[in-house]
């Protein structure tokens, strides 16, 4: 079973880069998947994390691992909160998939 805490512990590299704001993990109620998105205060710090190689490494791992990796960036589209203030404007995603 692929658990959120296997990314968590590897993310903290992640959330102490520049511009990051938040990360959310959600995994499949069978257990394959883990959505994972992350909220930047820009694009260009999101993008940056890719120059760093120590974060570079640790996704490499989870090949390794015969997990998969889609990487996707959103920008948001609509909010709905109880505040009207909206938070965040850009996301990274990641879809963790076991491979069978």
């Amino acid at each position: 079973m692929l658990l959120p805490s296997n990314q968590v512990s590897s993310f903290t590299l992640v959330r102490k880069q520049p511009g990051f704001l938040a990360a959310n993990f959600h995994r499949s109620l069978d257990g394959t998947k883990v959505v994972n998105y992350v909220q930047w205060a820009s694009i260009e710090a999101s993008r940056a994390i890719h120059h760093n190689p120590d974060i570079s490494n640790a996704f490499a791992s989870y090949q390794e691992l015969g997990v998969s990796m889609d990487l996707r960036y959103y920008e948001t589209a609509f909010t709905h909160r109880q505040s009207a203030k909206q938070m965040y404007s850009h996301l990274y995603v990641i879809d963790f998939t076991i491979n069978p």
